[in-house]
C-alpha cells in the first residue's frame, strides 16, 4: 500500500497467490455463498439463523445495514442488485403477501379471505393485519389504494350487511315484499339475516 515493495517481491507474492485485500475475500466468497443459495432456492432471502450456513445468513445481514447506514460500497450494492437481493425484507414480505391475495381473488372471485383460513393461515393473518394497520392509520396511501384497486374489503361487517341487503333486493323483486320467512329453507342466511 505505501508502494515500499519491490516489484520482483510483489509478482511473487502475487504468484502464490497472495491475498491483498482480506476483506475483500471475505465478501467474495460470501457472496458466493449466496450465488449458491438463490440457485439452490431461489431467491436471496437467507434466514438471518439459517442452521446450514449461520455465517451467510449473518452477512446478508450486515449487508443490508451497511447499505441502509451508507457504508456499503456502489459497486457491491450492484452486484448484489444485479443477483436479485432484497434490501427490504418486510416489503418484499408485503409484495408475497400481497401476490397471494391476488391468486385468492382469482381462485374465488373476491378478497374476503376467512380470518380461520386453512390453506392459508399467513394471508389469512396478513389480510386482518391490513384492516388493523388501515384503522389505526398505520398503512401507507399506496398500500391502501393498492388494495382498493383490488377490491380489498376493509369493513367485513359493512359488507356482510350491504350482501344481505342485496339479497333482500332481489327477495323482494321476486315475491314483491320483505316477508323472508324465519325458516325460509331457500337462504338461510338472509332468513337469519332479516330475522
Amino acid at each position: 500500500k505505501r508502494g515500499k515493495l519491490g516489484s520482483d517481491k510483489i509478482q511473487r507474492l502475487n504468484e502464490l497467490g497472495f491475498v491483498w485485500e482480506p476483506d475483500q475475500q471475505a465478501w467474495e466468497a460470501q457472496f458466493q455463498e449466496l450465488v449458491a443459495y438463490k440457485h439452490k432456492y431461489g431467491d436471496c432471502l437467507v434466514p438471518d439463523k439459517w442452521s446450514e450456513n449461520p455465517q451467510l445468513g449473518g452477512w446478508v445481514s450486515r449487508q443490508r445495514q451497511s447499505k441502509k447506514e451508507g457504508y456499503l460500497d456502489a459497486v457491491r450494492i450492484k452486484r448484489l442488485d444485479e443477483l436479485g437481493f432484497v434490501w427490504n425484507t418486510l416489503q418484499q414480505a408485503w409484495e408475497d403477501r400481497f401476490q397471494d391475495l391476488l391468486a385468492y381473488k382469482h381462485e374465488h372471485g373476491n378478497c374476503l379471505v376467512p380470518a380461520r383460513w386453512e390453506e392459508n393461515k399467513v394471508l389469512a393473518t396478513w389480510v386482518g393485519t391490513q384492516r388493523n394497520l388501515k384503522k389505526k392509520g398505520k398503512l401507507e396511501a399506496n398500500l391502501i389504494k393498492r388494495l382498493d384497486e383490488f377490491g380489498f374489503v376493509w369493513d367485513t361487517l359493512e359488507q356482510a350487511w350491504e350482501d344481505q341487503f342485496q339479497e333482500l333486493v332481489t327477495y323482494e323483486q321476486e315475491h314483491g315484499d320483505c316477508l323472508v320467512p324465519q325458516r325460509w329453507d331457500e337462504n338461510q342466511s338472509l332468513a337469519g339475516w332479516v330475522s
